[in-house]
């Protein structure tokens, strides 16, 4: 029985120490591919270009022709006739429609008769003064019986007056039954049709809508108010419309209202843009998604944003020059002296007054560009990284136009746009100055709008 089962349990021990060097190979195999993966993590960057590049504020809108008069009718009736359609062009004077001129027609008949019957009885109260007159000299009738007479001539006038007044305005009333258009334009609605009965009371009723020369239209957009200072009368624009993907049209800015409009606490206000229709492609009521052109350029050094938010490189990646510089300045923030005299020197007084500059700006680096400085990571022949200092010009968000200040940038050199994550997390960490808080947000001294 012992004899039979000793096989066995050799056998048992093979398969178990078997499995224990499986597990040990392939964890050991697991935990070298892990770190040969994270070794092969390689720094990702993005050529320099030069061209073209515009800084913009957006804002969405809608087309609208720069004049559109409702036609109405100032009096009740039924639509006898309609001239004109949807889109028609008009001319000022042309008829567009008439309404039944049967009851206004009677109404000025009305109103004739009554005139008539007024002139009637004041040219004979007329007639009776002067009678009167002679018959006063001749002692047949008495002052109060003239002063009577008077007084008739005058009330008589009166309803002549009153009758002439009822009459002209039943002749306007008859001459409203047809409506003419008040200006040169386009007919872009028509909100009756003939037997229809319109009725005139305390608002007038809109018949048709007619636009102004739709040639020149405008913009209504609205603009954020954390955005509106960016925004100057006469100001370059563009715009698009979702009829016309990718296509951009010319704009400009003709008016900022001062009225503001607060829905849920945001504060917007209505910027007016002149746009041209010369060919007559954009409809009234479209929706225009606008840009302001804050900055333009057409010739300038063109970095992608990514590369202002890398603080720094490795130390093991970085060239001489630089690591010598960042050692020297984060000696200096950290109370250390740092050597005087060479190039690039500075004394505590000057590290301490840029220190004042930076808190100034809100932890930029000072410069003459609205965005102020930043610095980039230059990828040299010899496989290094230099840190070049520029001056921040403007940005659309994905690129942003930089100018060199200390070092040198052209087209064609490579920047660092993202670092692998474990390197990436110490960045985050420490500043390219050595200390624990870098230039604050965007992580290169730049916030692209």
């Amino acid at each position: 029985m012992s004899e039979a089962s000793s096989p066995n349990r050799k056998s048992n021990r093979k398969i178990v120490w078997t499995a224990v060097a499986v597990v040990v190979l392939g964890g050991g195999w697991w935990l070298f591919g892990r770190t040969n993966h994270q070794t092969d993590a390689k720094v990702e960057t993005d050529e320099v270009t030069r061209g073209e590049l515009r800084e913009t504020v957006s804002a969405t809108g809608a087309l609208q022709a720069l004049e559109t008069i409702p036609v109405g009718t100032q009096v009740s009736g039924t639509i006898n006739l309609i001239n004109v359609d949807f889109n028609d062009k008009v001319k000022r004077g042309q008829l567009l429609a008439k309404l039944d001129p049967s009851v206004l027609d009677s109404q000025l008949e009305s109103a004739r008769a009554v005139l008539a019957q007024a002139k009637a009885r004041s040219t004979d109260a007329v007639s009776a003064l002067k009678e009167g007159e002679a018959l006063l000299q001749k002692a047949y009738i008495s002052d109060k019986d003239l002063r009577t007479l008077k007084v008739n001539v005058t009330t008589t006038a009166a309803q002549v007056d009153s009758a002439n007044a009822d009459y002209d305005r039943a002749k306007k009333n008859r001459d409203y039954a047809d409506i003419y258009s008040p200006i040169d334009g386009v007919v872009i609605e028509r909100a009756v049709d003939r037997g229809q009965t319109v009725a005139s009371g305390f608002q007038t009723p809109t018949l048709f809508t007619i636009a102004r020369d739709l040639h020149q239209m405008q913009i209504i957009a609205t603009v954020d108010e954390s955005q509106i200072g960016a925004v100057k009368i006469g100001q370059n624009a563009s715009f698009t419309v979702s009829a016309f993907p990718g296509r951009r049209f010319p704009a400009s800015v003709k008016q900022i209202r001062l009225k503001p409009t607060t829905i849920q606490n945001v504060v917007t206000y209505q910027v007016v843009l002149n746009a041209d229709n010369g060919q007559g492609e954009l409809f009234p009521g479209m929706t225009a998604t606008v840009d302001f052109v804050l900055k333009e350029f057409d010739d300038t050094l063109r970095v992608a944003s990514a590369a202002l938010r890398i603080q720094r490189v490795p130390e093991e990646m970085m060239s001489e020059e630089s690591l010598k510089r960042v050692k020297e300045f984060a000696g200096m923030q950290g109370g250390a002296a740092r050597p005087t005299g060479g190039e690039g020197a500075s004394t505590p007084e000057q590290i301490q007054a840029m220190r004042q500059r930076m808190q100034q700006n809100g932890g930029r680096t000072p410069g003459n560009g609205r965005s102020g400085m930043g610095s980039l990571w230059v990828l040299k022949e010899d496989g290094k990284y230099d840190r070049v200092s520029v001056r921040i010009l403007a940005s659309d968000l994905s690129n942003t136009a930089v100018e060199p200040v200390r070092g040198e940038l052209k087209a064609g050199d490579r920047v660092v746009t993202k670092l692998p994550p474990a390197q990436a997390q110490q960045n985050a960490t420490r500043s390219v100055f050595g200390g624990p808080t870098g230039p604050g947000p965007g992580q290169g001294g730049f916030r692209p709008r």
